[in-house]
């Protein structure tokens, strides 16, 4: 092999390594978003100057809410399970029900609280 074809090859390198992390940093955050999407529903809401945050997991249906007063720091607070019916989105513990319905939660309050959906 000569100079020219090693110069040649080292500029395809180079330009396929450009390209290649190019591509991969547009399809990383896709594929997360993508498998997050697939295993989690988020949801967020704010009430009495507490930001709370409720993840459902999908493959074990199971739920967790947290409660935030600082960005940064959360504390869990409520886990339990939670099952799908006609549209709705049943949250259980062993003392509470909520159910989400059209990105509204009815239950944790008197009044409903709309919801910002995650993820």
């Amino acid at each position: 092999m000569d100079n020219k074809e090693k110069k040649k090859l080292s500029l395809l390198f180079i330009i396929n390594s450009v390209v290649s992390v190019v591509i991969a940093s547009f399809l990383w955050p896709n594929a997360i978003r993508r498998h997050q999407n697939r295993i989690w529903i988020s949801y967020s809401f704010h009430h009495n100057a507490k930001n709370y945050n409720i993840s459902i997991h999908k493959p074990d249906h199971t739920f967790m809410m947290t409660e935030s007063v600082n960005p940064g720091s959360s504390t869990s607070f409520l886990e339990g399970v939670c099952k799908y019916e006609n549209g709705k989105i049943i949250l259980k513990t062993d003392s509470t029900r909520y159910s989400i319905e059209h990105n509204v939660l009815i239950g944790f309050t008197k009044n409903k609280i709309q919801l910002k959906k995650g993820y």
